[in-house]
């Protein structure tokens, strides 16, 4: 992933709070497993897991198309592995929000968050 590194742009929570509030087109991606995904997530936002973003990176986005990119935190290297992978498949506009989840939870931004799995069928009241 040489070359890519020196490419990889960073985003900031203000930046991209700003986007929003624009209406800027961007695809918000979680790069993380599906089961967070399901727990807590930004709105708005799309799963590609980083194991599948080789293989459907190509079938969602367009190569123009601003993607930006988001994991949990600063320790998690998922964000910053995916924007190097999106940059080699040769997407040209992709952005990490490196600080992550946790930040954009910590600021009071509005999450998607399902405290408690759903019951099944059969243990729903009736």
């Amino acid at each position: 992933m040489e070359g890519a590194e020196s490419l990889v742009r960073e985003i900031n929570l203000e930046e991209l709070v700003d986007k929003r509030r624009r209406g800027e087109p961007i695809i918000l991606v979680d790069v993380l497993n599906h089961e967070h995904y399901e727990h807590i997530r930004i709105p708005g936002s799309i799963n590609v897991p980083l194991p599948n973003l080789r293989e459907l990176a190509p079938l969602l986005f367009g190569k123009e198309e601003q993607i930006i990119v988001y994991c949990t935190s600063l320790d998690c290297t998922a964000s910053p592995t995916a924007t190097k992978i999106l940059l080699q498949l040769g997407f040209i506009n992709v952005l990490d929000f490196a600080d992550g989840l946790k930040a954009w939870v910590e600021s009071g931004q509005p999450v998607f968050h399902v405290k408690h799995p759903p019951l099944p069928e059969d243990q729903q009241a009736a």
